[in-house]
């Protein structure tokens, strides 16, 4: 797997971190509001769904990447935008802090009262694939 850092994971969304070390969002080239999400908050929930669920009140809103994080959810939320996710992993004893990116994925903000966020993830529909028909021999 290759090793991204935070900045390399959001630039693959074309997206640019005011802080590369603690960013939390930011919003990707095409508009979409791209998330660092801690993989002990994601949950799957039903089939083919991968949630994130936060807290902002864990980091206060008043303060840097939480009240910016706070200001893409409403913007998200206010204007219908979709949410694209970067997988962090935290550093263990046996493995170091992994940060990969599922492109494949994108996300709705499902619920958001302020403080509280939950975010529902589920694969990009791909386009049917193009059947051959097959002769025998």
């Amino acid at each position: 797997m290759e090793r991204l850092n935070l900045a390399e994971a959001f630039a693959r969304y074309g997206a640019q971190l005011q802080s590369k070390l603690r960013g939390l969002s930011a919003v990707a080239a095409d508009g979409a509001i791209v998330l660092a999400c801690d993989s002990t908050q994601l949950s799957r929930p039903s089939m083919g769904v991968l949630r994130h669920e936060g807290d902002l009140q864990a980091n206060p809103p008043a303060k840097g990447p939480a009240a910016l994080l706070a200001q893409h959810l409403a913007q998200a939320r206010d204007g219908e935008l979709p949410l694209r996710i970067v997988v962090v992993t935290a550093a263990t004893e046996r493995a170091k802090r992994a940060i990969h990116v599922r492109t494949d994925l994108v996300g709705e903000l499902t619920s958001f009262d302020g403080t509280h966020y939950v975010v529902d993830f589920s694969r990009i529909p791909q386009p049917p694939r193009e059947t051959k028909v097959r002769r025998k021999r």
